[in-house]
């Protein structure tokens, strides 16, 4: 099973170029047969609400899985959930975790 972890700098809907080369860097570990599950988490700011965290989260989801589909991944292999805010998480709680099945 592998794994690309992509940082994301607080309420920004894409990620920064050291971190997209990153994403494509990775992405190679991927098989196009394989079923990929893109989860999104943003970390809530002092005055948001629960569901902004999770739009967001949603947006950043939504804007890697555009990045896969680009490279003629199949759109039905691609599973996104947005978890918004999770406090569990170390460090950067603005990420983007992928994985493949």
């Amino acid at each position: 099973k592998n794994q690309i972890i992509i940082n994301f700098a607080q309420e920004s809907e894409e990620p920064s170029i050291e971190e997209l080369k990153l994403f494509y860097k990775n992405m190679t570990n991927f098989n196009k047969k394989d079923r990929i599950t893109i989860i999104g988490y943003a970390k809530k700011g002092i005055n948001d609400s629960s569901s902004n965290a999770r739009r967001l989260s949603l947006k950043r989801a939504l804007f890697l899985r555009s990045l896969f589909l680009e490279e003629n991944y199949e759109i039905t292999d691609i599973h996104i959930k947005a978890l918004g805010f999770n406090s569990n998480i170390e460090g950067n709680k603005d990420i983007v975790v992928i994985t493949n099945d």
